[in-house]
């Protein structure tokens, strides 16, 4: 019997893509009291940015202007530092949710991707958990063509679900760490410095973090 496990986020998300240079070569999470400012490079002239919104704004509540002051405001430093402006060349809502088909299978019908799940955009993981699905189900589906042994395609969601829970937990813990709180708590609001804090001072916190925020799954890496 198949069950689906889902979740919609607390929070919206504005996704822009703009003709704009990247400011930085590496992503960066602002995170204010308006909500997460996010700049990611796509291109050496394109770049795509990330604002959190009350849940039920629309793309017409977000014209350019407002855009391009929010990310300066949220993504503002004590150190020089320019956001590089630019044409928004598109505009969309995020749907922030999670979601997981247990078990990925159905008689003969196996699921991959986001046929089986969904992780929010805060985690770079959709593509390579895909491809992790596939790097499993390819050669189990192939012993069983080849070697009439089906021990390995039986055991594909046990395998797969494991890995696809840790990228959900993550997931979760990585908004609540870089998304302003609904209810404006400031106790959240703590614990997200006390965690940036060991972040910077941890050595061990910071393997953990890249572990599990670019470290691959069976080898593969994020994407």
């Amino acid at each position: 019997m198949i069950k689906t496990y889902h979740r919609q986020h607390e929070w919206g998300w504005l996704a822009v893509l703009a003709a704009a240079p990247p400011s930085s070569k590496d992503v960066v999470w602002g995170l204010h009291p308006n909500g997460l400012g996010a700049h990611m490079l796509r291109t050496a002239t394109i770049s795509r940015f990330f604002l959190q919104h009350p849940l039920g704004d629309r793309l017409e509540d977000w014209p350019a202007e407002r855009i391009w002051w929010e990310l300066d405001k949220r993504l503002a430093i004590d150190e020089p530092w320019t956001l590089r402006h630019g044409q928004v060349i598109e505009t969309d809502i995020v749907d922030m949710r999670s979601y997981v088909t247990a078990p990925m299978q159905h008689g003969s019908l196996f699921l991959t991707g986001d046929a089986a799940h969904i992780v929010p955009p805060v985690l770079p993981k959709g593509a390579n958990l895909a491809l992790a699905d596939a790097a499993v189900l390819a050669p189990a589906m192939a012993r069983l063509i080849n070697q009439g042994d089906g021990s390995a395609l039986a055991a594909y969601s046990s395998t797969r679900l494991p890995d696809i829970w840790q990228a959900q937990a993550f997931a979760r813990w990585m908004l609540e760490l870089v998304c302003a709180q609904v209810d404006g708590s400031p106790f959240t609001r703590q614990l997200q410095h006390a965690w940036i804090a060991m972040l910077h001072t941890s050595a061990s916190a910071r393997r953990w973090f890249a572990e599990h925020y670019v470290g691959g799954i069976d080898g593969i890496g994020g994407i």
